[in-house]
């Protein structure tokens, strides 16, 4: 709203809307979104917020047929959290409600399987409007991600937020589901007078919701954790604003608050979290993984060393051991494509958030286990700006071997903080293959188990978009190869996604290329 304070109606809009907020006079059911679950490909729980306690119900049914099934919240009563902020100023949530749908045995034959879905309070027989979305591809099947770093909720976040959803509801956007690298609502509720435009505060994750809406209740959404959803008086958000104002935020203080909260994702893990079946409340640890399609994604918490300050960056950790086993267990025949999800990048080679501890000990922990597995792709976010690696490990680029990875960082989402810059130099970073400080979100589309489409859509405008980015990731038997989608596309097969890209730099010379590239071809 900071974006129309020129209008002449916002100072009256602003009295009622404070007026409203004041009484939660918002709709019964409010910030829709839909999540995947760890472990249950067919399972899908649907959130939503709401003032009132119900009862409430979700109607769901196959579109096209007349049978209709009903599931009821685990928590029938809602789940509400109290937040306390640094300046002293209590929030209390509303309801936050959570249901199961159990999709198992719903598939059409053709896979191609449509669910509609409202929410009903029975307590007055009113529901919502109806929403719509795709089953989850069946394991080993090809899968459509887009991916989105730091999101926030400003008018760049909106135009991200559109063109993801490009203007359709769920039954024809192309996209399976949508994964954020951390960062998502900027609420900064540990934060004092903050200079941002909108402030620093915990109702912020109610306008976040309200914005998410339009692709939350149409795609499942994956997330992890990034610093601004820490939101205690220590995390990294406020301790900048210690360091660059020590006598307004002495370190350790909290404006003479006795109650703060000291419990990390305290509203991330309320509102957005995996659950296992028979979950009822925020899950402990931020890190899980999920099948959808032949993508087995992992997710991983960077800043673990709020959950586990003494063990987080050693072989002791929860979160190391948990990694080690989830990649021991990979069925590589069903879920070819490995890839992790993470919020703080590893590698960087934009000015901001240079060499930060969360950075270096996971890298050192996590990459030769990431290595021996083999995985694919490692996504990022925390640096607001575009970059994707070559082949790279231990620091260099790589042009052999098949346990090597790439890593894209696509924390350019829309945040209000800015797109991220300056670059240091190129030439102290030659694993970097591409970057650019721009907005936008990303798009994995895996094909086979050997080939897969990576492209960068950035915001030209609120409706419109740019191929900033787009390469084939092939992998062979030397390893994961990168191929420009422009001058490699595929040999002219149109279903391979888009065909034209900005000249971009390749891994192997053209003839050798074009060679690997038939074979490639010729398994889809």
């Amino acid at each position: 709203l900071q974006y129309y304070t020129t209008m002449t109606w916002f100072p009256s809009f602003c009295v009622l809307l404070a007026a409203c907020a004041a009484q939660r006079c918002w709709a019964a059911v409010e910030q829709v979104h839909l999540s995947v679950h760890e472990g249950q490909p067919d399972v899908i729980s649907v959130t939503w917020l709401s003032i009132g306690t119900g009862p409430f119900e979700v109607d769901y049914s196959v579109q096209g047929s007349s049978s209709k099934l009903v599931a009821e919240p685990v928590n029938a009563k809602g789940t509400s959290y109290t937040y306390t902020q640094s300046n002293c100023e209590e929030y209390a949530s509303p309801n936050i409600f959570v249901a199961l749908l159990l999709l198992t045995n719903l598939r059409n034959a053709d896979g191609a399987t449509v669910i509609n879905y409202s929410i009903k309070d029975k307590s007055n027989g009113v529901s919502s409007k109806q929403w719509s979305f795709h089953l989850l591809p069946s394991l080993g099947s090809p899968v459509h991600l887009a991916i989105i770093g730091d999101l926030g909720q400003t008018n760049d976040s909106a135009s991200t937020i559109a063109h993801v959803t490009a203007g359709t509801e769920g039954v024809s956007n192309p996209y399976d589901a949508v994964v954020i690298a951390g960062d998502l609502s900027y609420a900064d509720a540990e934060h004092v007078d903050c200079s941002h435009p909108g402030g620093c505060h915990p109702q912020r994750w109610d306008s976040f919701g309200a914005l998410y809406q339009s692709i939350g209740a149409i795609l499942p959404t994956v997330t992890c954790p990034g610093n601004h959803e820490i939101e205690t008086p220590d995390s990294p958000v406020m301790l900048a604003a210690m360091q660059e104002n020590p006598e307004k935020y002495p370190r350790g203080k909290t404006q003479g608050c006795s109650n703060v909260t000291t419990t990390p994702f305290v509203a991330y893990n309320h509102r957005f979290r995996t659950l296992e079946l028979e979950a009822t409340g925020p899950q402990p640890d931020n890190f899980y993984s999920i099948d959808m399609g032949n993508v087995h994604l992992i997710t991983i918490n960077s800043y673990q060393d709020f959950v586990e300050p003494d063990t987080w960056g050693t072989t002791a950790s929860r979160q190391y051991q948990w990694l080690v086993k989830d990649l021991s267990k990979v069925n590589r025949d069903k879920t070819p494509w490995v890839i992790v999800v993470l919020h703080a990048p590893w590698y960087n080679s934009n000015t901001h958030h240079q060499n930060e501890t969360e950075e270096n000990t996971l890298r050192a922990l996590m990459e030769p286990v990431l290595y021996e597995h083999r995985v694919d792709v490692v996504f990022a976010g925390h640096v607001h700006s575009y970059e994707r690696t070559y082949p790279v490990y231990g620091g260099k680029r790589v042009t052999s071997n098949s346990g090597h990875k790439i890593d894209i960082n696509i924390g350019d989402g829309g945040n209000r903080e800015g797109a991220a810059l300056p670059w240091l130099p190129i030439g102290e970073f030659p694993w970097s293959a591409y970057r650019e400080a721009h907005f936008g979100h990303g798009s994995l589309q895996t094909f086979n188990a050997t080939v897969a489409l990576w492209t960068w859509h950035k915001n030209t405008g609120p409706e419109t978009t740019d191929i900033g980015d787009q390469v084939y990731l092939v992998k062979t038997s030397q390893g994961m190869l990168v191929f420009d989608a422009v001058r490699s596309p595929l040999l002219g097969r149109t279903d391979m996604g888009a065909e034209w890209v900005y000249p971009r730099q390749t891994d192997l010379s053209y003839p050798k290329r074009e060679a690997l590239l038939r074979a490639a071809a010729a398994e889809i």
